[in-house]
């Protein structure tokens, strides 16, 4: 009986037999001779290096044949290595080898990784190599030509899912909503029916996987403390712990030591290095005009994590302890003022308040906001979210730095969603609609620094704090002023058609002259950027100014 079969490539064939190969494998010899022409340029690799220290070693080859032909299999890994120096060879300079492996590994030494991805069962001996897997550049912490450590694997992650994972995967989307009428589409060859997948749905954990990374490289680090703990104290915890006993004063082995003026001042000691440690933490603050928004507010919630952690320490048998043989020795003066002098209660206390406007904040919908509808949203959540400001003790002035510091998120989101260059090609209609929805999130922007500023004044008079202005300068306003001249613009080239249609040829000149401002970013305010768009604007408006001289003849 004949069945649908499925080929070693994964192709189902009508009617074929229950078992077909049509695959002869590739050798590991053919897939040795691609690794060693394409190592050098991904990896810089020396080709006497890879002969030494990759190909030398007898499992790759056995790791090769797998790649070839292991459907299980489906990636394998070179890695950079670079090797450790000498102590007496600190001058030298860094030599380098290279390892084959199935399974990556993470190490302070790794240069780089590449992932060569098999998107076919078995390797096809009589196909190019290169249409048969992918492959993917993996930088390490060794990755800086300098020794230090180089980019992170946030970074890393972050670049390749906001340069070309998104991008690959919005251009398919706007592919299929072009052909979104024949209700299927042609990706290389086949027909696939997109019904089922929910485009939307994948861009926006797409969006929250790049958002993610971001914010992970922009978190505030807070210094972990490190309490040093007496060698005498360690071991009494240890052994009452494993007596099941409580930590006492009398538990100490030996109580001559309660008297012992050496002794005691170590302990003495240890406590003022303890609170010397804990200031590092409790003196922490920022200026929110040195970063991002959402640096600004993870700062505050890492630093009531990091005074939980310190509470929670100080509550500790080893602290407890260090201090109950202090008081026994009647150092007063060292245990009482100890919380005093540490500054963690006026601290916790400040930071949990700080925290009534931190807490939730809403800055992921602006940061993630796909379309300008979305950003509009997003702002009419965050200035509600603000109005928390009336039940916290967060300063009005590093309040109105906040807002400046999302109005760089706002124009950072814009400039992504407008799509820069993309912007001059659209259709008049679609133009019209996107640059009408970036001017009402401009809009609602105004509407509620309005309502802000009210909200401001209001705190400021209630803490009686001392006068200052309250004065907002918006990140976006150059953004705000292109937005609103480049639509006028495109308004005004669509009405010029209908003016200049009865003069031969002009259409087509015009049409030419707006060539010059189609493959600009119409967007950058930089410096550059305004002088390439004015450049651009003026040989647009002399080619106007030939065609209407030569409308007025007729």
């Amino acid at each position: 009986m004949d069945v649908d079969t499925e080929t070693s490539q994964g192709e189902t064939i009508a009617g074929g037999p229950t078992t077909t190969s049509l695959v002869t494998p590739c050798e590991p010899n053919q897939l040795q001779d691609y690794f060693d022409k394409l190592l050098p340029l991904v990896l810089g690799a020396e080709s006497s290096d890879l002969a030494n220290s990759l190909w030398s070693v007898s499992d790759t080859t056995d790791k090769l044949k797998r790649f070839i032909n292991d459907p299980q299999v489906n990636v394998i890994f070179f890695t950079k290595r670079r090797d450790d120096k000498k102590e007496e060879d600190e001058q030298a300079t860094f030599t380098y080898s290279y390892i084959c492996t199935q399974e990556i590994t993470y190490n302070s030494n790794n240069v780089a990784s590449v992932a060569f991805i098999k998107h076919v069962p078995t390797l096809d001996g009589s196909r190019a190599i290169q249409t048969q897997i992918q492959l993917i550049n993996l930088p390490g912490p060794a990755s800086s030509d300098s020794g230090s450590t180089g980019i992170s694997p946030y970074e890393a992650l972050h670049s390749y899912i906001h340069l070309a994972v998104a991008p690959y995967f919005d251009a398919y989307a706007r592919a299929r909503e072009r052909d979104a009428n024949e209700g299927l589409i042609n990706i290389g060859g086949k027909k696939h029916d997109d019904s089922k997948i929910d485009i939307p749905m994948v861009k926006k954990k797409i969006t929250e996987l790049e958002l993610s990374l971001l914010l992970s490289q922009q978190n505030v680090e807070i210094p972990e403390i490190s309490l040093n703990i007496h060698p005498v104290v360690q071991k009494t915890v240890e052994e009452c712990r494993e007596k099941g006993k409580r930590v006492t004063v009398d538990m100490i082995e030996n109580q001559a030591l309660l008297t012992d003026s050496t002794f005691l001042n170590k302990l003495q000691a240890d406590v003022n290095g303890w609170i010397k440690e804990i200031k590092k933490v409790t003196k922490l603050s920022r200026d929110p005009a040195s970063g991002t928004a959402i640096q600004e507010i993870n700062f505050w919630l890492s630093m009531e994590k990091a005074l939980e952690g310190i509470d929670e320490q100080l509550k500790g048998d080893h602290i407890e302890l260090t201090l109950g043989i202090l008081r026994h020795a009647k150092r007063y003066h060292t245990t009482v003022s100890f919380i005093a002098d540490t500054g963690l209660k006026e601290s916790k206390e400040k930071v949990n308040k700080y925290n009534q406007l931190m807490k939730d904040f809403p800055l992921d919908e602006l940061l993630s906001a796909p379309d300008v509808n979305k950003i509009k949203e997003s702002l009419d959540i965050i200035f509600t979210h603000l109005k928390k400001l009336r039940l916290s003790t967060y300063p009005i002035k590093k309040a109105l730095v906040l807002v400046e510091a999302i109005s760089r998120d706002l124009n950072d989101q814009l400039l992504r969603v407008l799509g820069n260059r993309g912007l001059m090609y659209m259709e008049y209609e679609d133009f019209e609609k996107i640059m009408s929805g970036a001017e009402d999130v401009f809009k609602t922007w105004d509407e509620n620094i309005k309502e802000f500023k009210d909200i401001a004044r209001d705190v400021t008079r209630k803490r009686s704090d001392k006068f200052i202005p309250i004065k907002i300068s918006p990140a976006h306003d150059k953004l705000q002023e292109r937005v609103a001249f480049v639509r006028n613009f495109r308004k005004q080239h669509e009405q010029l058609h209908p003016t200049i249609v009865k003069v031969i040829n002009s259409m087509e000149e015009v049409k030419l002259a707006y060539e010059s401002v189609k493959d600009i970013d119409v967007l950058d305010v930089s410096i550059e950027g305004t002088e390439i768009w004015m450049q651009a604007e003026n040989a647009y408006n002399e080619c106007v100014s030939r065609v209407e001289n030569q409308r007025c003849l007729f």
